[in-house]
This record gives C-alpha cells, structure tokens and sequence, in this order.
C-alpha cells in the first residue's frame, strides 16, 4: 500500500476490465473488450483457440500490459504491473488444462 492511500474494502472486490485493447504489432488481439465480475462470484472463460481468452487474463493479471482500457479492482482503477501486484490485490488465475477432464 502506498502512504497516504486509502486501502481496499475488507472481504470481496469485483473485477473490472474496460475498453480492453491489446495489440501485437499489427494484430488486434483484444478489441475494446468489458469485462465485469461481481464480488463474490467466479467465472469461466470460454471459447474458441485465439479468441483472446488468455490474453485479457494476461492484461488483468500484469503479464501483458494492454495497448488501451484499465483495471478497476474494487471500483478502484488500479495499475497492476506484474503479478505479483495482481496477487496483493487477491486476484488469482487458474488454468484448466484439458488433460485433467475426463472424456
């Protein structure tokens, strides 16, 4: 926490991504994607390879930095750098990986 900030509200925050661009050179990744998740709530992405699933995790989560949109964490805009600032917000990825389902 920076001094002289005001520190997050105790229990859970919800997640915001707004007007989420990312770009890779001249591919559009992320095209000015919203994301809402409420407090207390949990959400699965899905969809087909290459639809940006991943990726705007990526930029949520500080593993890529978006070209455009921010992160609100708690209604709060928040520049999460790295995961490691991801976590000390309580923001947590997990990967499915389709091996462990049964067919």
């Amino acid at each position: 926490m920076i001094i002289g900030e005001t520190p997050l509200p105790a229990g859970a925050l919800g997640i915001d991504a707004i007007a989420m661009t990312m770009r890779f050179g001249d591919f559009l990744a992320l095209d000015n994607v919203e994301l809402k998740v409420r407090p207390g709530s949990f959400h699965a992405l899905l969809g087909e390879n290459g639809a940006g699933k991943s990726t705007l995790v990526k930029c949520i989560m500080g593993y890529y930095h978006p070209t455009e949109g921010d992160v609100l964490v708690g209604g709060r805009e928040q520049a999460i750098a790295n995961p490691k600032d991801a976590h000390a917000l309580g923001l947590a990825w997990c990967i499915s990986i389709l091996r462990w389902c049964r067919r």
